[in-house]
C-alpha cells in the first residue's frame, strides 16, 4: 500500500500529470525540481517507479509505459513548477531550534526539508543580523 505524504505540496505538479497521464500517475515522494529523481505510483499497472519529473514528461524515451501502451504527448513541454515557499513560521521555528541547541539534521528532520535548507536560513538570518 502506498503512503502519499505530500499531496498538497505536490498539488500544482499533480495538476501537470493529469494533463499528460490521464490522472494515472501520482507522486510518492515531494516534488522538488524537474531533475530531482522522485518515487511515483501508477494506478494503471499498480507499480512504483523512480523517475526525473521533467524527463517523465519531456523526454520521449523515458515516459511510463503502462501495461505496454506508450504514453505519448503531441508536444514536449517543460515541467515549469516553482518550489514551494518556506512559510515565516518555519524560518522561525529554525531559528530558534538552532537557538536552543538542536543540530541541523534534527531540524531538518523535524521540519521536512534537508540539512542545506536548514544551514542557508541559519547563514541568511546571521547575515541580517549583522
Amino acid at each position: 500500500m502506498i503512503e502519499l505524504k505530500y499531496v498538497k505540496e505536490n498539488r500544482p505538479f499533480q495538476r501537470f500529470l493529469d494533463k499528460h497521464y490521464t490522472g494515472k500517475l501520482v507522486p510518492v515522494d515531494r516534488y522538488l525540481n524537474g531533475k530531482a529523481t522522485i518515487k511515483f505510483f501508477c494506478f494503471g499497472c499498480y507499480q512504483e517507479f523512480y523517475a526525473k519529473p521533467g524527463y517523465l514528461i519531456n523526454i520521449e524515451s523515458q515516459r511510463h509505459r503502462c501495461n505496454g501502451k506508450y504514453e505519448s504527448l503531441s508536444q514536449p513541454q517543460l515541467a515549469t513548477i516553482s518550489k514551494p515557499k518556506m512559510s515565516d513560521a518555519d524560518k522561525d521555528l529554525i531559528i530558534s531550534l538552532h537557538k536552543q541547541g538542536f543540530s541541523m539534521g534534527k531540524i531538518a528532520k523535524q521540519i521536512g526539508v534537508s540539512k542545506d535548507v536548514v544551514k542557508y536560513q541559519i547563514r541568511k538570518k546571521k547575515g541580517k543580523a549583522k
